[in-house]
């Protein structure tokens, strides 16, 4: 042969026989107990058909319980995310009604809009108070500045 393509051999592979084991005798008995324990009685169908039933009805369960947490995760974040808003606006507007407060011009507004003026000496009183850090106040303070003992 010429050239460097070389053909190769057909091989026919030789087939392997089956060994065939001799056929075992088995009784009636093991025959009719094979039988039986293929067959599937009533009563465990019935088991098994509760059994896949609840087994199915808890997944179903599980899994509306699963996004019922989800949706509540949501409504927090949601939430939170509205409550650190509301605070930064809270925070923002604090502030800017502390910055325009300035006691100097409510001062000036009060005397001059509202026509407010300062108490003379003669209209306060000084009292002590032997109860207590508050008074309530029922009835005029006398000018003696002196308060009861008794509530």
């Amino acid at each position: 042969m010429y050239g460097n393509a070389v053909e190769n051999p057909v091989y026919t592979p030789e087939r392997r026989q089956k060994v065939q084991e001799p056929k075992r005798q088995v009784s009636r008995q093991v025959k009719r107990n094979r039988r039986r324990a293929a067959r599937m009685s009533r009563g465990y169908a019935v088991f098994l058909g509760l059994s896949f039933a609840l087994v199915m009805a808890m997944g179903v369960y599980y899994v509306r319980l699963q996004n019922n947490v989800a949706a509540g995760n949501r409504n927090i974040i949601y939430l939170q995310n509205e409550l650190t808003s509301l605070k930064e606006k809270n925070t923002t507007d604090y502030n800017a009604v502390m910055n325009s407060m300035n006691l100097e011009t409510v001062r000036q507004r009060a005397q001059n809009d509202l026509g407010m003026i300062y108490a003379s000496p003669q209209q306060m009183i000084e009292y002590t108070n032997p109860v207590g850090d508050y008074v309530k106040k029922y009835e005029a303070i006398p000018s003696s500045g002196k308060v009861s003992k008794h509530k």
